[in-house]
This record gives C-alpha cells, structure tokens and sequence, in this order.
C-alpha cells in the first residue's frame, strides 16, 4: 500500500513517460495512476460501478483501466495513457461475441446511439476497425477502417449502413469488426484539476452510462426508484431557462436554468451550471467561491455556495447536507432540476431558488 499522498496527474506525471525519464519519476507517476483509478471507482456512481466492477494499474502498457472483465479483452474496458502533452482516454470492444451483441443493441436502438454519441465533446473519434481473423490461431490483423473519423462527423443514415455491415462482417468466421472511442485531452488541462480529477472523469463516465451499456451489449439500467417512503416535493411548471446571448450582458439581474441532474450530482450533492453562467456569481477576477442564499421546498439555507471549476470556469452549486438530502430524496438520475438566480441588495445578496420541474 502506497504511503505518497494522491496529488492529481501532475505534470511531473506526464513528464515521467517520455524519453529520457528515471526509474523513481515512473516509479512515482504509476503510484499516482493507480491512485487516480481507484479514486475514479470510488467516485463512480453505483450503476456505473456495477458496469465497471473492475480497475487496476497495468504495468506492462504503463496505463490504468476500468472493467468489465478481470481480463479486459473479455469485454467492455476503458484505459487510460499518458504522454508528456497528453492523456489518451480510450473506450474498447473486442470480444466478438459481445460486439455481435453490442451491433445489434445499437441497431436496435439507433437513436439512443445518435443521442449518446451527441452528447460527447466533440474532441472524441470513432474507429470501427474491420480486421482479418484467423480462427485457427485466434489471431486477428488490421484489413481496413470503415470509419476512423470524429464523432460529430457520423451521419445517421452512415451510422444504420455501417451498423448493418459490421453484423454481417461479425457472421463470418474470417472477419472480426472492433469498436473504439477515443478522445486526447491536454496535460496543462488534466493538471489543473489537481486532486479533484478523479472525480471529474468520474462525473464524465458517469454522464456517458447510456452509451457504456450500449457498448456492453445493450445492459438495462438497475431501474432505481426512490426509496420508500420518500415523497417528490411538488412539481412546478418549468419556466423557460435563460439564454446564453441573456446572460453574457453584464447587466442581466437574474436567470433561469434547467440543470439535468446525473447519479455522482445527487450522491454527491452539487448542481452544475455552465461557464455562461459563472460571471453572474463573480466579484472580481480572484473570486472562486460566492456565498448564496438557497430557497428549495420552503427551506431557506444559508450554509450551500457556488463555486468556479478549474479550468473552464463552470459554476457549480455545492450544497449544504441538509440540502444534499432534498435534493436526494427528490429526485432520481436524469430528473431536471430547475435553478433561478436573483441578484439583491445591489448584487452584496444572490437568492437561488431550487424547484422540481414537471
């Protein structure tokens, strides 16, 4: 067991896997990989930790992973690598029975597919790989890619033919058709997160669940209801959010947002906004975290705030426990939860209003 304090994928980190690095930097670059991964796990929410029930530290690739499998190419896997500028984030399926059944989940329900690969950022690429397979040997060799192309450049009428064709590829004994996503995120940005970055990628993973189980062969969700016993608030009817062109005028008084919440938001007990948002909380270009007064289901609370994330300036509620145990109470992953903002008292006073929309 490691005794060196997790401090985030510094650069020192990143350094330690180029050409000329020393034995103690790897030594110490790995410790805090393996440290990263198991803090990630942690912070998964439990749906998704149920999907990806393993992680570990592999030491022959130098990189860390999350899956389903104890032996990752058996099934769904994600590994992560860094280069001295980069990190490389890569989602994998190479089990041919599980593609088979991962083709025919995403046939099945293409436009969840579309909708899931919509949401990724659009730094994110897909590679479906047709490779040359021997059954003989098990050995499978690259033929051709049938796209190897950013996420945002696959149409839904190319997505259906290329669905279809790797199905029929996957009949066939010499063929084998592999997915990959991938997406190469800075080193200074990674960094910047510091210890925090475990739960970022967390967050992340958790926000890309629908398309994971879709890649692991169409898994359902666990279904979680609210416990018993436990009553939503009443809803109210959603006002209309706030536009971005609104809120970039500095002298706009007060917003509206609808804030889908995901599992790690309720477990943990923020609400995100976006970076539009965080110039109505800040006083001046030093201010990280802003006091605020939260209104929710006839409580006034004193004791939440709203915070600057590094480094995109996303502004996060961070509520208080008792706030935390409303909001869980309340609502469920992928509820909606709708924030109004008011300035008072010539902007010294900024009121939050929490409301459960219908």
């Amino acid at each position: 067991m490691t005794t060196t304090p997790f401090i985030g994928l510094t650069m020192p980190v990143f350094n330690a896997f180029g050409f000329f690095s020393e034995e103690n930097a790897v030594k110490f670059a790995l410790d805090q990989m393996e440290q990263f991964i198991s803090g990630l796990h942690a912070n998964l929410s439990r749906d998704t930790q149920v999907l990806m029930p393993h992680f570990g530290l592999d030491k022959e690739t130098q990189g860390v992973y999350l899956a389903r499998a104890l032996e990752t190419g058996n099934d769904l896997y994600i590994s992560w690598h860094l280069k001295p500028n980069t990190m490389r984030m890569a989602v994998n399926q190479t089990d041919r029975a599980l593609l088979t059944k991962a083709f025919k989940a995403i046939q099945k329900n293409h436009s969840a597919w579309m909708s899931a690969l919509g949401e990724l950022p659009d730094t994110w690429e897909l590679r479906l790989q047709q490779m040359e397979h021997n059954p003989e040997t098990g050995e499978s060799t690259n033929y051709k890619d049938l796209f190897n192309d950013k996420v945002a450049n696959l149409t839904p009428v190319l997505s259906t033919e290329l669905v279809e064709r790797m199905i029929y590829l996957n009949g066939e004994d010499k063929w084998l058709t592999t997915i990959q996503l991938t997406n190469k995120v800075s080193s200074d940005f990674v960094s910047a997160m510091g210890a925090k970055v475990t739960t970022q990628f967390a967050e992340q993973l958790d926000d890309m669940l629908p398309l994971l189980r879709l890649l692991a062969g169409g898994v359902k969700s666990s279904g979680r209801k609210l416990a018993k016993g436990k009553k939503r608030t009443v809803a109210r009817k959603k006002g209309s959010a706030t536009s971005a062109s609104a809120m970039a005028d500095k002298r706009t008084e007060e917003f509206t947002f609808n804030a889908l919440l995901k599992p790690l938001h309720i477990r943990k007990g923020f609400i995100n906004m976006t970076p539009t948002h965080w110039p109505f909380f800040q006083i001046n270009s030093r201010t990280t975290v802003r006091e605020i007064t939260l209104r929710y289901d006839n409580n006034v609370d004193k004791d939440s705030t709203v915070w600057r994330l590094v480094p995109d300036d996303r502004a996060r509620i961070v509520l208080s426990d008792k706030a935390q145990h409303w909001l869980e109470d309340n609502f469920v992953a992928n509820d909606e939860v709708q924030v109004h903002a008011t300035k008072l008292n010539q902007d010294i006073e900024i009121e939050i209003a929490l409301v459960q929309s219908e």
